[in-house]
């Protein structure tokens, strides 16, 4: 039995093909967001829920046997777990009492070990003070999430990047994530809005000037109205971002060209 936390090591994260449960994780932090968030706001949930499955896969396995303590009366046919062994589990098959001048009467089990079977004896009822007295809970050596995230955040980044990239319930500009169907609409007549001001001015304008003459909801985040402009200007061919991702400016594509004409 196996109850190290893999996800202490490197090597779980550096193979994390996320899952369909980890799917559902992505879904539900966005919809609970309701508004664009960069990518690193999405490893911290998927950390989480790995941590916490880790956790209760302890939690369980531990439950297949009682801790040995060497304090404790034990009887035949009981199952013990050793932390002391890897948390190797063992069945009691016989008892026998013992002696030492130093510490007195106590008593002897012979325990048959798994994976792999062997069989070797353990003192019970041990009057003396023993470390394995004091059995770690499975708390105390759970990782923490943001130590998992400096230590592997790079690795994680690159899962969670991958699996938003193949979802397609995700959309994405300037490094930030949304589901689809949290975007505003950008109807036909608010583009028009935008190429017709494009076009008085006669230069890129920035989303925060086109937004001001756009019906969005009022209640509407700002961060989703910047977003949702941004996104349907880049799907739509006559707009062309003249700045940055961080900073666009949108132009008219046939403007351009008539400038390069010129």
């Amino acid at each position: 039995m196996d109850t190290t936390y893999k996800t202490n090591s490197a090597a779980y994260w550096e193979n994390l093909p996320l899952d369909e449960t980890d799917q559902d994780q992505l879904y539900a932090f966005a919809l609970s967001e309701g508004k664009p968030c960069h990518l690193d706001k999405f490893v911290h949930p998927i950390v989480e829920a790995h941590c916490q499955r880790e956790l209760e896969r302890i939690v369980a396995l531990q439950k297949e046997g009682l801790p040995y303590q060497p304090a404790e009366s034990y009887s035949v046919g009981q199952d013990l777990r050793f932390a002391a062994l890897g948390h190797r589990l063992g069945t009691i098959k016989s008892i026998r009492k013992g002696h030492n001048p130093r510490f007195g009467p106590f008593t002897v089990i012979a325990v048959e070990l798994e994976s792999p079977t062997e069989l070797r004896e353990f003192v019970s009822d041990f009057p003396a003070a023993h470390a394995l007295n004091l059995p770690v809970a499975p708390e105390d050596k759970a990782p923490k999430v943001d130590t998992v995230i400096q230590l592997y955040g790079q690795y994680i980044r690159e899962q969670v990047a991958e699996a938003l990239l193949s979802n397609q319930e995700f959309v994405s500009y300037n490094g930030l994530w949304l589901l689809k169907d949290l975007l505003l609409e950008v109807h036909v007549g608010h583009l028009n809005i935008a190429e017709a001001m494009i076009d008085v001015a006669g230069a890129p304008i920035a989303p925060e000037e086109l937004l001001a003459e756009m019906d969005f909801p009022e209640d509407a985040d700002p961060s989703l109205q910047a977003f949702s402009l941004n996104y349907a200007l880049t799907q739509d061919a006559r707009f062309s971002n003249t700045g940055t991702d961080e900073k666009p400016l949108w132009h008219l594509v046939r403007l351009l060209q008539e400038g390069e004409n010129t």
